[in-house]
């Protein structure tokens, strides 16, 4: 997962807690640098003792997680699934079974418009070379996305099977989320409140609300994750599964959900379709929120009107006639 910061951005995230704890509470901050990415780890608890057990938590998840899905380490057991020859099966961690599991459900969600099998195309594009420039081929591109039409893997409880030749596994898209997810639960308690913030992208255990700016936009959150798409950090790197090519740029795309795995996911296939359908897409998952800033302007959905402070600067998505006044591209 080093240097996996290829398909998000970082945004600046800055915390403030809107609902104190009581004078005994303790805080504790850490930050530093892991999973290739930096980490700001804040952890309120009843006693500091409390708070620095439940941040060498956080810390042991977090290398954990790296150790299982970074497919930058050979011998990593993700590294070990992508050699796998057709028909062969690996036997996965619970833990890891059950995110490559979930990873499959969100390609499935968003029509493969979120695709964790990008592995051959992410390195034809050498996307992991930040000093990369030029294009592939189209020979290239099309050899890169095979299969198209059929899952190369299958996950059946703990054993993943290799079904087709072609694609690989790319952590990019689902990784930082997974650890997030694997660390709230591993550090979390009823008198013990964590806020992750990993790479950009920001995990909240259940609480009293917490407010997070995104860029101008400056909202509550009182459990779930905040991942956020875009081209800043590197133009052309978010990459549409349908043409194997950079998905449009359009501005930025955040995704809230109670999973950060979901949100790490559901913040790239729902920029790939682009603002319009992506919010068409969104009013079917209840529990699906997004904010986009396009042209200069910022949509949200419905249902964050609550959360979000500085409301005259937003326009809110409620419905499909929403969608139509606000978006004239087509889908």
């Amino acid at each position: 997962m080093r240097r996996r910061l290829i398909r998000s951005i970082c945004v600046s995230v800055v915390l403030w807690p809107l609902v104190t704890w009581g004078s005994e509470a303790v805080s504790l901050e850490r930050n530093l640098s892991l999973m290739g990415t930096y980490v700001h780890i804040a952890v309120t608890a009843p006693t500091r003792e409390r708070a620095a057990v439940a941040s060498e938590r956080i810390v042991k998840e977090l290398e954990a997680t790296d150790a299982e899905l970074s497919t930058w380490k050979s011998e990593s057991p993700l590294s070990r699934i992508n050699k796998l020859k057709t028909g062969s099966s690996y036997k996965a961690s619970q833990q890891l079974a059950a995110d490559l599991s979930e990873a499959l459900k969100c390609q499935e969600s968003t029509e493969g418009l979120f695709n964790p099998l990008l592995g051959k195309l992410i390195t034809v594009w050498k996307l992991r070379d930040p000093k990369s420039v030029g294009e592939p081929s189209p020979t290239e591109v099309n050899r890169a996305l095979r299969p198209r039409d059929e899952t190369a893997f299958v996950v059946d409880g703990d054993k993943v099977t290799r079904r087709i030749g072609g694609s690989d596994w790319e952590e990019g898209g689902f990784g930082k989320g997974a650890a997030l997810d694997r660390a709230l639960r591993a550090s979390v308690a009823n008198d013990v409140r964590v806020v992750i913030n990993l790479g950009g992208q920001l995990a909240v255990s259940q609480g009293a609300p917490i407010r997070t700016d995104l860029g101008t936009l400056a909202l509550s959150i009182d459990r779930g994750s905040i991942s956020t798409s875009g081209h800043d950090h590197r133009p052309g790197h978010i990459l549409d599964p349908a043409t194997g090519r950079s998905a449009r740029n359009f501005g930025q795309l955040s995704v809230w959900t109670d999973s950060a795995l979901r949100a790490d996911c559901l913040s790239t296939g729902p920029y790939v379709m682009g603002p319009k359908r992506a919010f068409a897409w969104s009013l079917r998952p209840p529990d699906v929120q997004l904010v986009v800033r396009s042209g200069g302007n910022i949509y949200a959905s419905c249902a964050l009107k609550s959360k979000i402070e500085n409301q005259k600067e937003v326009h809110f998505i409620c419905g499909v006639d929403d969608i139509s006044t606000y978006f004239k591209e087509s889908t």
